[in-house]
């Protein structure tokens, strides 16, 4: 069974002060994600990614259409399920969005402070994913003292802090330079197979679709362009 399967999503906004028509930015949008996968979202500027990521976190509610996780549709979910819903999701930006007066060991306790997680189980926990990110020796450290790599990997170890069953990442490498890149797209590779992570990947960034993933869909105008039984054709592309 899919963990989550998007099923006729539409999104539009209502008419602007400058326009007397919706703004349409999603279409009939329908693809299904596989637990344990590693998902490619992709599309240029203004596909309707963002949008389509927003809804399948809980934080837009589609126009029409259904968006199941195991099995249960999140739609007409209260704000109360949603919170629920997003126990089991993980967020990685950007641009990190660590807080800068907290140290490593801090930023990753975050997550656990708002639950309510027993201060000994927190560190015990921060201990595990410090190792699984490979910074074993940056717990005391500062933002400030990290490369632009080491506060993503922060920013991972913190969004893994709950245990998530998915973990989206919204355009997750495009401010790394090339080498960073490739040493994060192999962390994502290596905490999908020991901890068989699913992996939502929004990005524009071919690499990292032809490098990790195993499925993709792309977006045109808030179209879907191509869908997870065309990955075949991204990968032959590597060679060319």
């Amino acid at each position: 069974m899919p963990i989550i399967e998007i099923k006729g999503v539409s999104k539009h906004f209502p008419p602007s002060t400058s326009s007397l028509q919706q703004h349409q930015v999603l279409s009939d949008i329908s693809f299904a994600i596989e637990p344990g996968e590693i998902h490619g979202i992709t599309g240029k500027s203004g596909a309707g990614k963002s949008t389509l990521m927003r809804c399948l976190v809980g934080l837009e509610k589609p126009s029409q259409g259904n968006i199941i996780f195991e099995g249960e549709d999140i739609v007409p979910f209260s704000k109360e399920q949603i919170i629920s819903y997003r126990k089991n999701i993980g967020m990685v930006f950007q641009h990190y969005n660590l807080f800068p007066s907290r140290t490593v060991g801090q930023n990753i306790a975050y997550p656990m402070e708002i639950h309510g997680v027993n201060y000994k189980i927190q560190q015990q926990r921060i201990e595990e994913l410090l190792c699984l990110v490979h910074l074993e020796n940056k717990y005391d450290v500062y933002p400030s003292c990290l490369s632009g790599g080491e506060k993503q990997r922060v920013a991972i170890a913190r969004a893994l802090a709950n245990n998530p069953k998915i973990l989206f990442c919204d355009e997750a490498t495009s401010a790394l330079d090339h080498e960073t890149m490739k040493s994060l797209l192999s962390l994502f590779k290596e905490l999908n197979r020991k901890l068989g992570l699913t992996i939502i990947a929004i990005t524009h960034q071919m690499d990292f679709v032809k490098k990790i993933c195993s499925n993709v869909t792309t977006l045109s105008h808030g179209k879907l362009v191509i869908n997870s039984e065309d990955i075949g054709l991204i990968h032959e592309s590597k060679g060319a």
